[in-house]
C-alpha cells in the first residue's frame, strides 16, 4: 500500500474518558491497495502504542468507504515509525493477514519501508 500518513494527538482535558490522562498519539496511513478488498482500493491503517513485544500486532475491521486495520506497537518501534513519518520518508507498507474473512481477521505482522537512500539506489553521490 502506498502511503499518506497524518499524526493525531490526543492530551489531558481532551478525552472524555480520562481527562488528566497522558498526551497520546494515533498514526492514521491511507493507502492505495495493490488488490482490492471487498471492492474497496483503499485502506485506512490506525496505529497506536501500547502493545506488548510478542503479543497480536492488531486486526482487519472491515469497511466502510476504505478497508479498515488496527495495530498496536511496542512504544520503541511506534517512536521509530513516528520519526519516520515526521520525515515524510514513508513509502509502502506490507501488512500479512490470519484468517481473513469478509475482510475481517487478525494481522499476522506489519513492514514499514522507506525509499532507498541514493548509495543503495545505485546512485553516484559524489557529483557536486
Amino acid at each position: 500500500m502506498a502511503t499518506a500518513a497524518t499524526v493525531g494527538y490526543r492530551g489531558p482535558g481532551l478525552s472524555q474518558i480520562d481527562p488528566d490522562g497522558d498526551a497520546d498519539s494515533v498514526i492514521q496511513i491511507e493507502g492505495a491497495l495493490d488488490r482490492l478488498v471487498l471492492n474497496r482500493g483503499t485502506s485506512l491503517l490506525y496505529v497506536f502504542c501500547g502493545a506488548e513485544i510478542g503479543g497480536n500486532p492488531g486486526s482487519a475491521m472491515g469497511a466502510t468507504t476504505a478497508w479498515q486495520l488496527v495495530l498496536r506497537l511496542p512504544r520503541e518501534q511506534f517512536a521509530d515509525l513516528l520519526t519516520v513519518i515526521a520525515a515524510r520518508q514513508l513509502a509502502e507498507v506490507d501488512v500479512p493477514l490470519d484468517g481473513l474473512s469478509r475482510g475481517k481477521g487478525a494481522v499476522r505482522s506489519a513492514s514499514f519501508h522507506t525509499e532507498p537512500v541514493p548509495c543503495e539506489r545505485g546512485e553516484d553521490t559524489d557529483d557536486v
